[in-house]
């Protein structure tokens, strides 16, 4: 499956590393895929261009939950480009080469900052989190990403309403969760803690009762 090389390029992108060429997109790793997820690849040197990069994943057939151990944070985190004819600026106000891919790049090499997880939804992105405290630090310390990229946010745009950001945070008591997963990908929570097959008759309310027992 990786073994066409007439592929042209590499792409980095937090959740895929495929190769892209006019064979189409091959994984990386050369695992048996099923399905076909496409996620934008902004390409600034070409005036902003996004186009749709799609990568493979594995699909796990039939019902599964997700369980992670202990008390957990979703941050749900996005942008918004209010001016569309602005975009080229939009794109450095949210930190250019230095934004969300390239942060979320830096949690996922250092595993201690407490990210578990997390899945791109276009401009939105939802993450979870160890704790709260894992996330207040990242998000202050001068020696990550986030901290400068916040503040060159407000430097560039100023009185301007060009990009828009906003984020969530919601703290999540252990067992007070369910979710269900039907012939899908590992997805959202799925991907921050494990996946584990249902068997028999659940509900909702029943996965929750489980939980908190």
């Amino acid at each position: 499956m990786i073994g066409d090389r007439e592929t042209r390029q590499t792409i980095w992108h937090p959740e895929f590393l495929v190769y892209s060429g006019p064979s189409g997109v091959i994984d990386v790793n050369g695992s048996r895929l099923l399905t076909r997820e496409c996620v934008t690849v902004f390409r600034p040197q070409i005036a902003l261009t996004a186009r749709m990069v799609c990568a493979m994943a594995r699909v796990n057939p039939g019902r599964w939950t997700a369980e992670i151990e202990g008390d957990f944070v979703v941050f749900i985190i996005g942008a918004r480009l209010n001016s569309p004819l602005k975009a080229i600026r939009s794109f450095a106000d949210l930190g250019g080469r230095r934004g969300m891919p390239y942060m979320l790049k830096h949690l996922i090499q250092h595993p201690d900052k407490g990210l578990l997880g997390y899945q791109n939804f276009g401009l939105t992105n939802v993450q979870y989190w160890r704790s709260f405290e894992h996330l207040e630090a990242f998000a202050k310390d001068p020696n990550d990403p986030h901290s400068a990229a916040w503040r060159q946010y407000w430097k560039r745009v100023g009185n301007s309403t060009r990009s828009g950001i906003w984020h969530e945070t919601f703290l999540v008591r252990a067992g007070e969760y369910e979710a269900i997963y039907g012939n899908m990908p590992a997805t959202g929570l799925g991907r921050a803690g494990r996946l584990v097959p249902i068997s028999g008759s659940t509900s909702a309310r029943k996965r929750l009762h489980r939980k908190a027992g």
